[in-house]
């Protein structure tokens, strides 16, 4: 059963997303078991050995599996590497600074690029990249208690205003307007936060407003929060694609998507390499292979086009945009960031 959950803490917290423990090399690495492990196209009995460790969001699963397993066969065909597995710990941003703080992880994929860099000043990340483009997806009620859809042209911000005028006209009554936040310094708690900022609302500062729903959770147990209890809400949009149908269909996407105009819902991922990471080596390898047009940029295209090998309706599809499409020339490479 879900339930109203009202987590509160500091309000800083909230956008405090770069490693919250210091690097300590005398220290004994810990372990952090992983959520997923991958091997390619090596036989299942056939033991391996983990030779590298991502953290990433837990809506990028499938995409993270598809990269892994074409990178490990990559080594194999093109380098003649040893056989190896790579380990997958789901991760929101902020604990994602930590994993490279402590060493438990090689590589993190995080979508804050002002962290980055403060992690990088910590000694934590030794380098980070542009991997792919994705899109925050505003979604709430089919019923649109809010009315959203009356203004198919109206930002994000405009978006969030109305929102924030009909949660106030409806408080207290028997079906009051509401807003799910995840509030756990993931990704997107950091993106709806700035968003309320935007439009002068911090609903999470006290005297904290009822319309503001503070529920932590898994991505996907959060939207499907959203779903049962008919409220707004910020997702990615592989956990949008990963909603059971029946959740989803009590949904509807008012802004995001692929090809949006509105620069706010810009989720750009990075990969980042720790500065001590136990295997810098495979890291630098995996990054290396990861901009590569004809490495991970060309398994990023396939599932954005649903192309998956074997699965030609991929539930990737859509997922996520390659950083340098096709047709971009090589002096524009990056010019989304």
């Amino acid at each position: 059963m879900i339930s109203q959950k009202n987590i509160w803490p500091s309000p800083y917290a909230i956008i405090c997303n770069m490693a919250s423990i210091k690097v300590n090399l005398n220290s004994p690495v810990p372990y952090v078991k992983p959520n997923e492990t991958y091997r390619g196209s090596h036989p299942p009995r056939q033991r391996l050995q983990v030779q590298l460790r991502i953290a990433s969001e837990p809506g990028q699963s499938r995409l993270i599996k598809a990269l892994s397993n074409e990178f490990i066969n990559y080594m194999a065909d093109e380098k003649n590497s040893e056989p190896f597995s790579v380990a997958w710990i789901s991760s929101n941003s902020a604990a994602s600074f930590d994993h490279l703080a402590s060493r438990s992880t090689e590589v993190a994929i995080t979508h804050h690029v002002a962290a980055e860099g403060i992690a990088i000043k910590q000694g934590v990340v030794e380098k980070s990249v542009p991997a792919w483009r994705d899109h925050w997806l505003l979604v709430g009620p089919k019923s649109d208690p809010a009315d959203l859809s009356s203004n198919k042209s109206a930002s994000v911000q405009d978006q969030f205003a109305q929102i924030f005028l009909a949660a106030a006209e409806t408080a207290g009554s028997a079906k009051p307007v509401r807003f799910l936040s995840r509030f756990d310094k993931s990704a997107a708690n950091v993106r709806e936060s700035s968003l309320w900022a935007a439009i002068g609302q911090v609903p999470w500062a006290h005297p904290h407003a009822s319309w503001y729903h503070q529920y932590q959770d898994s991505p996907l147990g959060a939207l499907e929060a959203a779903s049962t209890l008919s409220q707004y809400t910020l997702t990615e949009r592989g956990t949008w694609f990963a909603l059971n149908d029946a959740a989803r269909d009590k949904l509807e996407i008012f802004s995001g998507g692929v090809g949006t105009e509105d620069e706010l819902l810009l989720n750009p991922a990075h990969a980042l390499v720790g500065r001590h990471a136990q295997n810098k080596e495979m890291a630098n390898e995996f990054i290396a292979w990861l901009i590569s047009y004809s490495g991970g940029q060309r398994v990023i295209r396939e599932a954005e086009a649903g192309i998956e090998r074997g699965q030609p309706k991929s539930p990737m599809a859509r997922f996520a945009a390659p950083i340098t499409p096709p047709a971009t020339p090589p002096q524009l490479k990056w010019k989304y960031f």
